[in-house]
This record gives C-alpha cells, structure tokens and sequence, in this order.
C-alpha cells in the first residue's frame, strides 16, 4: 500500500504536468471561445453521466470471490449504460444547443457521444490491477490515457487552429485509451448479465453516493450564482479549488490505495482498524498542516499567483484552508464503508452533510455574501466530523481514546504552526514588500514550527515507536540513506 501511494503521488506529477503544459500551447493556438465551447458540451456529458455513475469497479474490488462472471457482467452492464447514455445525448444536442444559443453545440456533443460509447468497451480486466495492488501498471493505464490525448491534440491544433482540434482528441484519445487497456491487461471480457442482480444491488448506492457528492459540491455554486453573481461565483470557485489541495493532491491518491488493500482486511475487523488508524495518521500529519498554512498565507498567496484583481478571494481562501485540512481527515472513511460492503453509510452522512451545508449556505449568503457560503463550509465541517466519526468508529470498533491517540498530536501541531506563521506575517509584511520573499519566509516558518511541535509530542508522549511519526520518519531516513549509498557507489564506479 506505501508503494502503492508512491505511484499514485507520481501519476498525480505527471498528469499535472502534462495538463500544465497542454494548456499553456493551446491557450497559444486556440481562442478562449474555442474552451468554452467545449466547455458547454462536456458539463451536458458530466450531468447526464450521473445517470450512469455506477462505478461498477467498486463491487469488484471489494469482492475478493469475483470470478469471470463477476468481471464479465461489469464489463457488459457498463456497455449497456454507456449505449444508453449515448442515445439520450444524441437526444438533448438540440435542446442543448437551444439552451446555451449555440448552434456550434450540436455536432461536438454527437462527436464526444461516439468518444463516450467507445470508453464503454474498456477492458475491465484492469481493475484487477488496483485490486492486486499492482499500482505500477495502474499508474501506466491512468498515464496512457492522458499521454494519448495530449500527443493527438497538439498536432491538430497546430493544424487546424479550431475547436476541432479540442474535439477530435478527445475522442481519439478515448478510443485509443480503450485499445491501450487490452494491451497492458491479457484479460478478454464476454457479454454475460450471469451478476446482473448482484452488482446493481451494490452499486445502486454508488450512483446515489454519486449524486450526493455532485450535489456537495455543486449546490452552493447555484446559491451564489443565482445571489451574488457571477464574480462572487468566479472567487469562490478559485478559493474551493485551493482549499481543495490537500484531498485532490494528497488523500486521493491514498484513497485510491487503500481501498483495495482494505477490501483485503475487511474479514478482520482488528487488522482493518488498525490499517485504518495508520492511513488516518498519514492523512492527518500530512494534510492537516498544508490546510491550516493555506489559510495562515492567504493573502500573500493570492496576491502573488493571482494578482490584485483576485484580492477579494484571500479571506475565503483564510476560512476554506480549515475547511480543506478538516475535511481531508474524514475523506477516507468511504473506502471503509465500500471494503466492508456498507455503500449506504456514504450516502447517509453525505445527506446529513448537505442538508446542513445548503441551510447555512442560504441562511449566511443573505447575511453576509459569499464569505457566508466559505463560513458554512467551514461550519458544516466542524458540526459534523464528530458525526462522521462516531459511525465510522462503531463500524471498525474503535474507541474514542483510540481515534484521539491518532490525531491530537498533528491538530495540535497545525494549530501552534497556524499561530506562529501568523504572528510572523504580521511582523514582517511591513518590513518587506516583496511577496515571493514573504512566502519563503512564512513557508520555512511553517515547516520548522510544524515539525519541531510534532517532533516535541512525540517525545512527551512516550517516544513510542509504534506511531506514524516514528515509522515515517525511519521510513524516509532508510530511503535517504539507500539513495546515498547507491549516488555514492555509483560515484566511485565512473572515477574507477
């Protein structure tokens, strides 16, 4: 599973990278209109795909008898929903044209229906990958699919210098992205409907957790949208997106992980707890800290990356950092809800969430504008992680001393870094004017007291080598050492 994240953290560099460097040549050849053109078509694809969200690898990792039926089935139901979707798309071009008074619309949304149909005959042999925990060859399927586009699309669109170019790799990319997955995996799936029964009842609760999270993260957009406009919209969009950073950049590719592996534990209830509890404090001494410095920086980040014109984004970005490094703690517990076969527990405390997320979000927006929609987030998040925890703990049988032993040395540790970082930027933001400056000073600033704090609990609590701290630290000490070793035999090979 470590090694497993190790891949996962590379494909999460290599896909930004490619995407960085894809934006900046297009954004050059293309014209903004070309961008939001597609940009129309694919939120209509994104929509409609909820209706077929059923994540069919899901039962299949989670069940560790699946046999050919099971694979065959998935792969057949998944065709059948893709077919499916494809029609209705086909059948809502017009009207979705007619929405948007763009009648441009109509043959990309026909053209990315044929890209979608073809996804659905992927090779569903490759989950096989993810639930061996061979993450090496999962890491090579994923990165294909993003190489694949970008290498057709750059060439199309120094060639055609049109939206066409956006269109035709998007779809090429989807159809060689499927002859890629036959490539890399043996396996030759059949049509079969033999588990049809079986895996519907599971991944019914899939396509609602589905729903749930689009509703999460989406509803608050529809509430400033339609109160404040679309700029207050534009700011909190960004401010989300950077609050967002330690799920998206550091707990996704360790939910990707763990969840095949606590599929693998989910007949023992006292292995599953403590693989949970170590992943937890992974998760917390990682994320909880890049959260709270993320709000501790607010304005010099804004105002360096974004410029003045964003400044109105720094006090949201101040209140959704917490909410980012908090909501990070309880993002793994859906892979616990789906190895122990308990899909509905993440429906359950996702509706709990968005029932008091959308009351605060109206109730606040009224008072206070969209700073209100970033305090109730926030809000939510404080209210309900006692919540989240309390179902998760009854499941895996873990007690409050327990769940605190993992995580009150990193929250303490985040919040004395989020006063000292603060307390800097107030004495020096008069003396230097220089942002760059200002946020490498803040930045080491952050690191040192951070790891000094979790350094100093570990000692006052025992010097217990069985924590997460202990066993990271000898972990990237080993790893240092062996990476010296083979630098400096490698040294006296080439001076020999």
């Amino acid at each position: 599973m470590a090694r497993g994240v190790l891949w996962m953290g590379a494909l999460k560099v290599s896909v930004r990278g490619i995407s960085l460097v894809s934006i900046v040549i297009l954004a050059r050849l293309l014209i903004p209109a070309d961008f939001g053109l597609i940009a129309m078509a694919t939120s209509v694809i994104a929509f409609l795909e909820l209706a077929t969200a059923f994540s069919f690898d899901i039962p299949l990792i989670q069940n560790q008898n699946a046999d050919r039926r099971h694979y065959d089935t998935a792969w057949t139901l998944n065709l059948l929903f893709h077919a499916g979707l494809t029609v209705l798309l086909v059948a809502v071009a017009g009207p979705a044209a007619s929405f948007y008074q763009e009648e441009r619309l109509v043959p990309v949304i026909y053209a990315l229906a044929a890209g979608f149909f073809a996804t659905g005959f992927s090779n569903i042999g490759v989950v096989q990958f993810q639930k061996e925990l061979d993450f090496r060859m999962d890491y090579w399927v994923m990165l294909s699919k993003k190489l694949i586009g970008f290498i057709i699309t750059i060439p199309l669109a120094l060639l055609l210098r049109s939206y066409w170019a956006l269109v035709i790799g998007m779809v090429a990319g989807n159809v060689l992205g499927v002859a890629a997955t036959y490539i890399l995996h043996p396996y030759r799936p059949r049509f079969s409907l033999s588990c049809a029964g079986e895996m519907l009842g599971f991944s019914k609760w899939l396509i609602l957790n589905n729903a749930v999270q689009f509703l999460r993260t989406r509803s608050p957009d529809f509430i400033i949208g339609r109160v404040s406009g679309t700029s207050a919209l534009g700011l909190f969009s960004i401010s989300y997106e950077i609050s967002a950073l330690p799920i998206t950049e550091i707990v996704a590719p360790i939910n990707r992980v763990v969840f095949p592996g606590y599929s693998k534990l989910s007949s023992d209830i006292s292995l599953l707890r403590q693989s949970y509890c170590d992943t937890l404090a992974v998760i917390a001494i990682c994320a909880l800290p890049v959260g709270f410095g993320i709000s501790a920086v607010a304005v010099p980040l804004i105002d360096l990356v974004f410029g003045q014109k964003w400044v109105g984004a720094a006090p949201l970005v101040a209140i959704l950092g917490i909410f980012g490094g908090l909501h990070a703690l309880h993002s793994n517990s859906g892979s616990i809800y789906n190895a122990l076969g308990k899909p509905y527990l993440i429906t359950l405390t996702g509706a709990c969430n968005i029932i008091v997320l959308v009351a605060a979000s109206v109730v606040l927006i009224l008072q206070y504008g969209v700073i209100g929609i970033a305090a109730a987030y926030l809000g939510t998040s404080i209210l309900l992680t006692p919540f989240n925890f309390f179902i998760l703990c009854r499941e895996i049988k873990l007690g409050l001393t327990g769940l605190l032993s993992v995580l009150w040395r990193p929250v303490v540790s985040s919040l004395f870094m989020y006063v000292c970082v603060t307390y800097t930027d107030m004495l020096f933001s008069p003396i230097t004017t220089n942002l760059f400056v200002r946020l490498v000073i803040l930045f080491a600033t952050g690191v040192l007291t951070y790891l000094i704090a979790l350094w100093s609990l570990w000692l006052v609590s025992g010097r217990r080598k069985t924590t997460a701290e202990y066993r990271l630290t000898l972990l990237l000490w080993r790893k240092a050492r062996s990476m010296l070793a083979v630098r400096t035999a490698k040294h006296r090979s080439q001076t020999s």
